[in-house]
């Protein structure tokens, strides 16, 4: 079907959506585009291509965490979708994602113009389309301290395109000792400071793998970053906590993405 090649949507004229390359931008805006993580990708894709439709929950956790080997949980999916409101919000558009309460969520864009592969216009995206999306790269994310997140995001997916195409651990410069976490290794990611292992908050980290449904029952590297214990003391009123979970075993014969999970709390 055309569809299944649409790379690009245009959405209400103002917003551009490129899930290949997991990431949206302001369509008369040349400022940076904000870098969706897989997981966001994968769901953003599927609420989009299905423009109009209320897709069910169940169908949503299935292709958007089953497919990849993720655990599937309400409370992922809650927290996704409003990670999504509040990345098209703060972009203009703050009721595109409307709640079918006990049954699901629905994509409702007024306009939505479909880009395909080779860049012509393909007509507006059919509605009641179901289908997996593609495996989407990691990304960032947005909010009021975008910039220095955006900086630990640079950090991170550097390091981790260097941990993927190589399969060799990243220079120790850059991390701390590693801890253990059931079969998950652990490090601190640091640019500047010589963490120590027992820097890491064990109990934070994982109530924070946990509640993002990912267990270390099988082998991974998780990297992670908190400003609390980068940069003590200096009375910041935000803080800013960032992990990446990479699994080191293919699951069904396909090699998992890494997964982010970030969280910025007043303190």
């Amino acid at each position: 079907m055309p569809g299944d090649s649409f790379l690009e949507y245009i959405i209400n004229n103002r917003l551009i959506y490129n899930e290949n390359e997991s990431c949206l931008s302001l369509k008369d805006d040349d400022g940076e585009p904000v870098m969706l993580t897989a997981t966001l990708n994968r769901l953003l894709a599927l609420l989009v291509r299905n423009n109009g439709t209320t897709l069910p929950r169940d169908m949503l956790l299935q292709q958007v965490w089953e497919v990849y080997g993720q655990v599937a949980a309400n409370h992922n999916l809650n927290n996704n979708i409003s990670m999504l409101r509040k990345l098209l919000a703060g972009m203009g558009e703050e009721n595109l994602i409307v709640t079918q309460p006990k049954i699901g969520f629905r994509f409702a864009a007024l306009e939505l113009q479909a880009i395909g592969v080779e860049g012509a216009p393909a007509g507006p995206a059919s509605p009641g389309r179901l289908g997996a999306t593609e495996q989407a790269k990691s990304g960032g994310t947005f909010s009021l301290l975008r910039v220095v997140i955006m900086a630990v995001v640079t950090l991170l997916v550097g390091a981790l395109y260097g941990w993927s195409s190589t399969s060799r651990t990243l220079p120790e410069a850059t991390l701390g000792k590693f801890n253990r976490i059931g079969e998950c290794r652990v490090q601190l990611l640091s640019r500047f400071h010589r963490a120590q292992s027992q820097d890491i908050d064990r109990v934070n980290l994982q109530q924070a793998l946990a509640s993002a449904g990912i267990s270390c029952d099988r082998p991974a590297q998780v990297y992670y970053y908190n400003n609390d214990v980068l940069v003590p003391g200096v009375g910041q009123t935000n803080a800013i906590f960032f992990i990446s979970y990479c699994p080191m075993t293919p699951i069904g014969g396909k090699r998992i993405q890494c997964e982010n999970i970030y969280a910025n709390r007043h303190v």
